[in-house]
């Protein structure tokens, strides 16, 4: 009787549930590990084990123990430099690559592993000290963006307009932080996009670009995702250039990669965040939508070290439009408070254009609608599909 193989999750959150459950159809004995006692993909854990996700030498101990076939993750990047650490300390299926991580985890080490490639088009600088963030400021002028380089969900991040801010935000915010904790970028103007693209063996297969409409009053937050994008026929083919060229330098082989770009008004693309993950905020749900591959079937066998024909992975019905729409408090469509009940969703069961409508993320347990100031506030989200870029506004209206 062959044996069944045994796969360490690392991760336990909402995110991580589909994973999980994709083992577990394929008859997999499942080990799922997260900081928190109360994650949800505990409960469909064959072994749960409370540790912290960034402890890769207990990461690499449970993976010892458990003697495990992989060790995976999906769309959280928390446990990259652990994941690394334990594939090649045990000799397993290493789908990671060094500059990968480093990109992936911090924006200052991000950028530098470009500029060595002449890849980085937007000065920045590691502060240490206020003098030499009003230095950087003097020399590039406003607007500035300064946040921590390890932060994500668009958390610590703030957008600087003139020298008082700058002052009262760094005294504010980023005192207690320490060197290499800190990064300052000259703000660039223009339309955002989000690109997410397969990489296979090295080279780009499925690339999508979408349009991230934002809200002024709530930097960097998403409200609504667009695809295919308005500018995708004028950018496609130079994004692609530049996506192939940063896989190139991060020597990424095998993964689903999601950078963030704003378009210059010249038309070039300039990259602002780099992820080399499965993206969340319901992008994911876009890529899978618009192209029809299945990313869990794709990552699992990557982790797994069992990659099949590229087509294989291939398996999603497809649609031309996707969007996906956040409802959220002040600035948006909702008061603030908590949320009693929630009637008339069942309506949408059987409906073929709406793919999804649910709390997102923390919501999904607090039912309390802030106001939109970070990513995590948003409170409600809703995905359509159709046909046209008429139609689909439409179907979410």
């Amino acid at each position: 009787m062959e044996q069944r193989k045994k796969v360490l999750i690392i991760g336990g959150g909402i995110d991580q549930v589909g994973m999980i459950r994709r083992c577990r159809e394929r008859g997999y004995e499942t080990w799922v590990l997260d900081y928190n006692p109360e994650a949800p993909g505990f409960a469909l854990a064959d072994h749960p084990v409370v540790a912290s996700t960034k402890d890769k030498d207990q990461v690499t101990a449970v993976a010892r123990e458990a003697g495990v076939d992989a060790i995976t993750s999906f769309i959280t990047e928390s446990g990259h430099h652990s994941i690394l650490h334990a594939t090649r300390e045990l000799g397993l299926p290493v789908f990671l690559s060094d500059k990968g991580v480093r990109a992936t985890t911090n924006k200052i080490e991000m950028r530098k592993l470009l500029a060595e490639r002449g890849l980085n088009d937007l000065p920045f600088c590691e502060p240490r000290s206020y003098a030499e963030v009003k230095a950087f400021a003097e020399e590039h002028g406003f607007p500035l963006v300064l946040k921590t380089s390890q932060s994500a969900g668009q958390t610590n991040v703030y957008k600087i307009y003139d020298g008082d801010a700058l002052e009262k935000t760094y005294q504010a915010h980023f005192l207690s932080y320490g060197p290499g904790e800190v990064i300052l970028e000259r703000f660039v103007s223009g339309p955002e996009i989000n690109v997410v693209y397969t990489a296979y063996r090295g080279k780009i297969q499925d690339l999508i670009i979408s349009d991230r409409q934002t809200n002024q009053d709530a930097f960097g937050v998403a409200k609504r995702h667009e695809c295919p994008s308005k500018y995708y026929e004028a950018t496609k083919q130079r994004v692609r250039e530049k996506c192939q060229a940063i896989n190139d330098c991060l020597e990424i082989e095998n993964a689903v990669v999601y950078p963030q770009l704003i378009v210059s008004e010249s038309g070039e693309p300039i990259l602002l965040e780099l992820g080399v993950r499965v993206p969340g905020g319901h992008v994911k749900e876009v890529m899978e939508y618009h192209t029809g591959i299945d990313t869990l079937e794709y990552c699992l066998d990557v982790s797994l070290g069992e990659l099949k024909a590229y087509e294989h992975y291939r398996q999603l019905p497809t649609y031309p439009c996707v969007y996906v729409t956040f409802l959220n408090a002040e600035p948006g469509a909702l008061r603030c408070g908590r949320v009693a009940e929630l009637r008339g969703a069942e309506a949408f069961a059987e409906v073929d254009w709406m793919k999804g409508m649910d709390y997102f993320g923390v919501n999904r347990d607090l039912r309390q609608i802030q106001p939109l100031r970070e990513g995590k506030d948003r409170y409600f989200y809703i995905i359509t599909v159709r046909a046209s870029k008429w139609e689909t506004p439409q179907r979410f209206l």
